[in-house]
């Protein structure tokens, strides 16, 4: 009698060689066994086939195969989109409540309140979709919410401030045709507008300015990319906690300039101080530490020492051994 080993065995062999197989730059063998885990959920398990497919998309991004990582996203985004009914009916009833208050609001003249907490409710669910990589759904909710909005509350309202923050940092999340002078334009916009309205010091501009940094650094522009990081840095002590993941994101992303402007001696300073700080933190997320480790192996690597350049990319990968979804970029790059 032949033994058939159970399905979760070998679908976990799989994945389990795909990643070492990535570890060891080996695309063939990974291609090999991403195509075994997928043949696996699709006709034995469907609750593995995300995972499969999003692991899928993952390697055709590494290795350049745009096209066909499009075609698989497709697929993914439906499937993702099938999973999330529930959220997607809040979403529907939030806009129509919203619709009938609007309408209610020209009518009675009454307080704008519970508007822009519909409103907020709204981007909350967008914010998801944003994490989730449902960038299409994200876009159509905010620009359908602000349309809305605008409607009854005054340009200058928080709420569609926040709702434009939102739309500008989307911007640059799904930006495969690499557009960014476009996207700049956009997180410039929403920079100068909130500034305007909630001051040089809101703890709102956290977020654009940090993706403005990126932006900076991805053309070339080094000089205002540290500027950036610096005022979200600032930021990010004053509004949060010096210790806080936002004032660490802030950091990692200016040890980033300073290594693409060769300062590597700075660049160290600033992340064997976050290492430390790191060890005495209970409540920073994997992914940055795994980015702080990351790039103390790029720093060290461009330093000559290799030894302690592969340790930090070891820790890295470790950190990353559960992560299946939105730290592709990161993969890659401690994969390389």
């Amino acid at each position: 009698m032949k033994f058939i080993e159970p399905a979760e065995r070998r679908h976990d062999t799989a994945v389990q060689t795909y990643d070492r197989a990535m570890l060891k730059l080996d695309y063939a063998k990974a291609t090999e066994a991403s195509a075994t885990a997928l043949d696996i959920a699709e006709n034995e398990n469907q609750k593995w086939l995300l995972p499969s497919l999003i692991r899928t998309i993952d390697l055709y991004r590494i290795t350049g195969k745009y096209q066909m990582a499009d075609l698989l996203y497709e697929r993914a985004e439906k499937l993702g989109t099938s999973q999330k009914k529930e959220v997607f009916k809040g979403e529907e009833k939030l806009l129509k409540n919203l619709e009938k208050i609007i309408k209610l609001s020209y009518e009675e003249a009454q307080e704008k309140d519970e508007i822009e907490e519909y409103c907020y409710q709204l981007n909350d669910i967008a914010s998801g979709y944003m994490d989730a990589g449902l960038w299409r759904r994200a876009k159509a909710l905010l620009k359908r919410t602000i349309e809305m909005a605008k409607e009854v509350l005054p340009a200058d309202n928080l709420v569609i401030i926040n709702l434009n923050d939102n739309l500008a940092i989307l911007s640059l999340k799904d930006n495969i045709n690499e557009r960014y002078s476009e996207v700049k334009a956009n997180l410039e916009k929403a920079i100068e507008k909130r500034k305007e309205i909630a001051g040089r010091t809101s703890a709102g501009l956290f977020a654009t300015l940090k993706a403005l940094s990126e932006v900076n650094l991805r053309m070339g522009e080094l000089k205002d990319a540290k500027a950036n990081a610096l005022e979200a840095l600032s930021i990010a002590r004053n509004t949060y906690r010096p210790t806080s993941s936002q004032a660490t994101e802030a950091k990692c992303q200016l040890a980033k300039v300073y290594l693409a402007q060769g300062s590597v001696d700075k660049a160290l300073i600033r992340l064997n101080t976050m290492e430390a700080s790191l060890e005495r933190s209970a409540d920073i997320q994997d992914i940055l530490r795994a980015q702080v480790q990351f790039l103390l192996g790029e720093a060290c690597r461009m330093s000559d020492d290799f030894d302690k350049s592969i340790d930090h990319y070891e820790q890295a990968l470790q950190l990353l051994t559960n992560r299946t979804d939105s730290e592709i970029l990161l993969k890659a790059d401690v994969y390389r």
